[in-house]
């Protein structure tokens, strides 16, 4: 059994937070579309459970927009 790793990371053209597998190569912000290798990209916050991601992302969004 294997268990995959996410992150938060946050677009640094729009600001916009979300998560990706950290085992993936690449992502593109889900706001503005801007691709980004994960290696480039600060992590915000590291889980392997998807529920404590998404509280992540949300709470890394709402100080974004503070």
């Amino acid at each position: 059994m294997s268990f995959d790793e996410y992150g938060v990371v946050v677009c640094p053209k729009c600001k916009r937070s979300w998560g990706v597998k950290l085992s993936q190569k690449t992502t593109k912000c889900p706001q503005c579309g801007k691709s980004y290798k994960i290696s480039m990209l600060k992590i915000f916050y590291k889980t392997f459970d998807l529920r404590k991601l998404q509280i992540a992302v949300a709470k890394t969004q709402k100080k974004l927009l503070q």
